[in-house]
């Protein structure tokens, strides 16, 4: 119903907005896009309004996880900014002294050095190494009737990944506030390489997570699931363009942890 009052009210704001600029356009022409460029415009706007909670949970996960990287393009892009009015200003100066002229060899060697400096993160944010691990941790039985996780993970990168390991943690808060875990078996433990997005079945890998034979006298693996905070996976590899060796986080809550298989598609299937 909510939804249904949402979209009824963008309907009204729309009908209502082309004829503003119907009626604007006789008064004062101007150009025939210019009808369609607002609605679209409010259109992005209302979605990323419908959507916000996601959106911003999304910005907090990616600005949690490359803080280092948005604080280096920021103060990059300041830098930039304050270089180009300061070159405007030195060009507007008529007065050829000694002062101006330091001044501009001073912008010059600032605007190289930044220019270098925004080459580093556009290639960055072009190349940088990425890795999707599936929100939902598959649960079965083995033949033993033992319950045990399976986690998949995608490689979404256009170069390989190599060196690949894989690490699997049951974590919960004690009450001093310290973090308390325990390490999973991880089937295979690593992987030399994950091929590119390209490949279609070598680009995604099923880990098979199980519990120590120490913990497997404490309970199931069920067990530890439903009694931990979350479950914590972590996953490096290096990427195989650029070298750089990176780390991919993912925290599974108990109602991520759902007994089912993945199919060929790679569709977590409820069981």
């Amino acid at each position: 119903m909510d939804r249904f009052k949402a979209y009824f009210i963008l309907c009204i704001v729309i009908v209502m907005t082309l004829s503003f600029i119907k009626g604007f356009c006789s008064v004062r022409p101007s150009y025939a896009i210019t009808e369609l460029i607002l609605p679209i415009v409010e259109l992005l706007i209302f979605a990323m309004y419908i959507n916000r909670r996601n959106i911003i949970a999304r910005l907090k996960h990616i600005l949690a996880d490359n803080i280092g990287w948005v604080a280096f393009i920021c103060s990059t892009l300041i830098l930039v900014c304050i270089t180009y009015f300061a070159d405007i200003r030195l060009n507007e100066n008529n007065n050829s002294t000694n002062e101006t002229a330091v001044w501009k060899c001073v912008v010059d060697f600032a605007q190289g050095v930044l220019g270098t400096l925004t080459g580093i993160w556009v290639v960055y944010i072009i190349l940088r190494p990425k890795l999707k691990i599936y929100s939902v941790m598959a649960i079965q039985d083995d033949e033993n009737k033992q319950p045990y996780g399976i986690v998949l993970v995608k490689n979404t990168n256009w170069t390989d990944l190599m060196d690949v390991e894989f690490f699997m943690q049951c974590c919960w808060t004690e009450e001093d506030g310290n973090i308390s875990v325990v390490n999973f078996v991880t089937d295979p433990p690593n992987s030399p390489v994950l091929r590119n997005k390209l490949y279609t079945n070598e680009c995604t890998c099923a880990w098979h997570i199980s519990l120590t034979p120490e913990d497997k006298q404490l309970g199931s693996f069920e067990d530890f699931v439903n009694m931990a905070d979350y479950v914590r996976c972590r996953v490096i590899a290096t990427h195989s363009l650029s070298g750089i060796r990176f780390l991919t986080e993912y925290k599974f809550s108990a109602t991520e942890c759902k007994r089912g298989i993945y199919d060929s598609n790679n569709n977590f299937k409820q069981q």
